[in-house]
């Protein structure tokens, strides 16, 4: 069963772990970072405005 799941700091360490084994798994991954994209593997994501209104 596919999930939706929210994960912060996916651009290194454990949240980008989490990212790349989760989307593998088939889960709707939505994530966010300081940083920017910076690595390869999340060139599939787009930036997003999730401004609070």
């Amino acid at each position: 069963m596919s999930k939706k799941i929210v994960i912060t700091g996916v651009s290194k360490g454990l949240g980008l772990e989490l990212t790349e084994k989760l989307t593998e798994s088939g889960h709707n991954v939505a994530g966010c970072s300081r940083s920017g994209s910076g690595h390869p593997s999340l060139a599939m994501c787009e930036k997003v405005d999730v401004s609070v209104y």
